[in-house]
């Protein structure tokens, strides 16, 4: 299954949490987001849908991958969606982790978004931990499994 993953501010196309997907056998799309220019980082996420059976987002690109209108499951990790999302969505089925200790994006942001599944795990805001990495691969995997998709 493919999945679309939206880096966050800081972050890059060849980050921990992607190639961790991709050494797990995902396909594993990862477009170079805008720092300066966010509205521009959603139409490069839109142009990367075809084909996409999850959408993953980490803390700015968790916000970009809300400010999509799609049908596609998502997994959103630390979203900062406060910071930057335009017209945040989270769909029933859709999963959001965060961590606690996590100092960059506040854990509470993530409790009062409605309708996805919310998993606490991490050590920091990261979320490149063991832990925090298993959980994403839990995640993903039953959503492949509920499609009834071949990883």
């Amino acid at each position: 299954m493919k999945i679309l993953f939206l880096h966050g501010l800081e972050g890059g196309v060849n980050g921990r949490k992607i190639t961790f997907l991709r050494d797990k056998g995902y396909e594993v799309v990862a477009p170079q987001l805008l720092k300066e220019d966010y509205d521009e980082s959603v139409e490069i996420a839109k142009r990367n849908l075809e084909g996409v059976g999850i959408i993953m987002g980490s803390s700015r690109g968790g916000a970009i991958a809300m400010d999509l209108e799609t049908g596609i499951p998502k997994v959103l990790i630390a979203p900062a969606w406060k910071r930057f999302s335009k017209s945040p969505r989270v769909n029933a089925g859709d999963v959001i982790i965060h961590s606690l200790k996590d100092d960059v994006i506040p854990y509470t942001d993530s409790t009062e978004l409605k309708n996805g599944k919310l998993i606490t795990v991490g050590v920091d805001h990261r979320m490149s931990d063991d832990d925090a990495l298993e959980s994403l691969a839990r995640e993903v995997e039953i959503i492949v499994t509920a499609k009834g998709d071949d990883a």
